[in-house]
């Protein structure tokens, strides 16, 4: 859980930012605020109530065929965020190093 006050400047922004980048990227829970972190964990909580009692895993499953779900999203976006750029006219975005 990571908490900032969204009152206040931080000097810091561009870290905060690179971090909601990666917890996107990724799809990890995330608890900005005292509500979302309540929310993510009762949803946990309850998920773990039910694989002790089932004894089946209660998450997020990953699709069948489908080793690497954060490699399979990035993909996604990499797609689709290459064919708006070709659509767009400015090209298919340089390779990264």
């Amino acid at each position: 859980f990571f908490f900032r006050d969204p009152f206040s400047s931080h000097a810091h922004i561009a870290d905060i930012q690179a971090l909601s980048r990666l917890v996107d990227c990724y799809q990890c829970y995330c608890g900005s605020n005292y509500r979302s972190a309540s929310a993510v964990l009762s949803f946990m909580h309850g998920n773990l109530r039910k694989q002790l009692s089932t004894g089946v895993r209660c998450s997020i499953l990953k699709p069948q065929g489908v080793d690497d779900l954060a490699g399979v999203v990035q993909a996604d976006y990499k797609s689709t965020r290459a064919a708006a750029l070709t659509q767009s006219g400015t090209g298919a975005p340089a390779a990264a190093a």
